[in-house]
């Protein structure tokens, strides 16, 4: 595999003021910690035919009205959520020419939500929203803890693996 296919670039777009720029770090530092861990085993799995210049991934850190509204549109469930994936590679051959980047996904975060499960858990926002970034970030990446508890135990082993190498203490 070419090292430039590889690459990760991490797009961060604040949409809600309550998101500081180093939180908004944190969470590009742990999509790209969790890109490390499992991006080669995705790479051969889902990469595209031919050449690219890397990958990307949009984050949107937004607020509780517009994660509402996406979770109403895209899932049925009228009610703000902490974290949402949208895998953009699911299902379909992506042509890409070279030198083109493959968007890989977006994750959208909830702040009033990621704010209230932090304080009702005893943890710091920080933590918390890194500890999301992960887990969004590993939905891109084909985890999904509803098809069998058996997937959704190798996905929390994953989450706790990364996370200790970003120094968060075990979310579970």
């Amino acid at each position: 595999m070419k090292k430039q296919r590889s690459r990760l670039r991490v797009g961060v777009d604040r949409r809600a003021g309550a998101w500081s720029r180093g939180l908004a770090d944190r969470v590009a530092r742990a999509i790209r910690a969790t890109w490390r861990f499992e991006g080669r085993r995705f790479l051969r799995q889902h990469a595209p035919k031919g050449r690219f210049d890397g990958v990307l991934v949009e984050v949107a850190l937004s607020d509780d009205a517009e994660v509402q509204g996406l979770n109403r549109l895209y899932r049925q469930r009228d009610k703000p959520t902490n974290v949402l994936s949208f895998a953009l590679w699911e299902g379909r051959e992506v042509p890409l020419a070279r030198g083109e980047r493959w968007l890989l996904g977006q994750l959208v975060l909830a702040r009033e939500t990621v704010q209230r499960e932090a304080e009702a858990a005893g943890r710091s926002l920080r933590n918390h929203a890194v500890h999301l970034a992960v887990h969004g970030m590993l939905h891109l990446l084909g985890f999904d803890h509803e098809r069998s508890a058996k997937e959704a135990k190798r996905q929390e082993r994953r989450e706790r693996k990364i996370l200790a190498r970003l120094g968060v203490a075990n979310p579970y």
